[in-house]
């Protein structure tokens, strides 16, 4: 394990720490940590909205048959 970190620390960092300056892909990530709250938010809505229940299994137990 020492070897793969002692590589990764010799051979990864300088291309990770140059990937890191470069202006245009700090923007894309800062915009991705900005929007990334917003999309869960928006995903919990769609899953309240539209809940993974069919016709059949309200009609055999209601929406706690899906638990059973």
């Amino acid at each position: 394990m020492d070897k793969f970190m002692h590589f990764v620390e010799d051979k990864m960092s300088p291309i990770a720490d140059k990937l890191g300056e470069q202006r245009h892909l700090s923007a894309m990530q800062k915009g991705f940590m900005t929007v990334l709250p917003l999309i869960f938010v928006g995903a919990v809505f769609m899953v309240i909205a539209n809940p993974p229940v069919t016709a059949d299994m309200v009609k055999s137990g209601g929406v706690w048959s899906i638990f059973s």
